[in-house]
């Protein structure tokens, strides 16, 4: 049966034109000749089972000796895979009917005998050129769907990383921030690990929950300034806080290189994330130990305020004491009347301003209390 060559290939079933036929076409074109119509549909099996050349064209007889050449036409159509294979169908019965049942069948032209050779060569060579371009606007055609088709499926893909970016501000920690991770990524049919620096700590992380001994090993040796890692069909991404380890990239080359962009834009989107924690986990422990001051300021304040109360007390009382023995005193050294009126006005001073200072000390209290107070709403807003 064989594979040909040439850039047009054409099948002849049990017609009297063989040799005619054959010896008036130009030399790229390959003829190969049958007698039967099961050899012709034998053709057409292996040529589609080992994807060799498919024939240009069919010509055939209506009247074959194991079934008629309409009948193999029609199995012929059966095939999507030939639709577009030209056919002629030549027979010695030109009545209408048997012509209606050559197009019916799927046969592209119909020729009785006995015909012209030229006529059949012409209308050949018009049914090769038509052919030809028809499966050019089909391949074009097809082209122009693949690429509709992976622009869409590239834009849907897109919307899944925006998705992610957005919904990952809303994580509150690194565990909702993986969960988050790994449900976006199985929309690519990905499954895989993440290893985590958040400080000074690393977390492991995996896409199913059950820990493989294997990458908790190979994770940190992953870690590198190599943005992508490839390992046979997986791979790993690197970035300045994690590093993503994908078991299961595509083979197919254009749906693997397309996640491996969306895959090096989730990575990026989770740093900014972990940025974003880590500042705020450090926000908040500045936070609680200035709570911790201020609380403790605050309890020494108010003990140093019971104290300083205390003392005034004693001390008011001592000086009481003393004003009064001092009076006392002065009866025995019979000093003139106006001389104990200045000792005792001296004494009032005296008390008068060991009040007012304590008075100052109560009003710089107060104003540091204020400003403690201040401190202590920021801290707790």
């Amino acid at each position: 049966m064989g594979i040909f060559l040439g850039n047009k290939y054409i099948v002849i079933v049990a017609s009297d034109c063989n040799d005619q036929l054959a010896s008036r076409l130009p030399d790229d074109y390959k003829v190969q000749l049958l007698s039967h119509a099961n050899d012709c549909l034998s053709l057409l099996e292996r040529a589609l089972l080992e994807n060799s050349k498919l024939p240009s064209l069919i010509i055939t007889d209506s009247d074959l000796s194991d079934r008629s050449g309409i009948e193999m036409v029609e199995s012929i159509r059966l095939n999507i895979d030939l639709e577009d294979i030209p056919i002629i169908i030549v027979s010695a019965n030109d009545s209408l009917e048997m012509q209606m049942d050559a197009y019916a069948s799927g046969a592209n032209y119909f020729l009785s005998k006995p015909y012209n050779i030229d006529e059949i060569l012409t209308k050949v060579n018009k049914l090769i050129i038509k052919q030809e371009e028809h499966a050019a606007i089909k391949k074009a055609t097809k082209t122009n769907i693949d690429i509709m088709m992976t622009t869409l499926t590239s834009l849907g893909e897109l919307g899944v990383i925006i998705n992610f970016v957005r919904e990952s501000y809303k994580c509150k920690t690194v565990q909702e921030l993986m969960d988050l991770t790994f449900a976006n990524v199985r929309n690519f049919g990905l499954e895989g690990s993440i290893l985590i620096c958040f400080f000074d700590d690393t977390q492991i992380f995996f896409s199913d929950n059950q820990v493989r001994e294997k990458e908790l090993e190979i994770l940190p040796k992953l870690k590198s300034n190599q943005r992508i890692i490839h390992l046979d069909n997986k791979c790993a991404f690197n970035s300045r806080r994690a590093v993503f380890f994908i078991r299961n990239m595509p083979k197919d080359q254009d749906v693997a290189g397309r996640y491996r962009d969306h895959l090096l834009m989730i990575l990026d989107a989770i740093d900014a994330r972990l940025e974003g924690l880590m500042y705020k986990h450090s926000a908040l422990m500045h936070k609680k130990a200035l709570e911790d001051v201020i609380v403790e300021t605050k309890v020494q304040l108010e003990k140093i305020d019971d104290e300083r109360k205390e003392q005034q007390i004693a001390f008011e009382q001592s000086f009481k004491n003393m004003g009064e023995e001092i009076v006392e005193a002065l009866f025995s050294f019979n000093l003139e009347e106006h001389q104990e009126r200045d000792i005792e006005l001296l004494i009032k001073q005296t008390d008068k301003e060991i009040n007012e200072l304590y008075k100052e000390w109560s009003s710089n209290e107060m104003e540091f209390t204020r400003i403690l107070m201040k401190l202590y709403l920021v801290a707790f807003e």
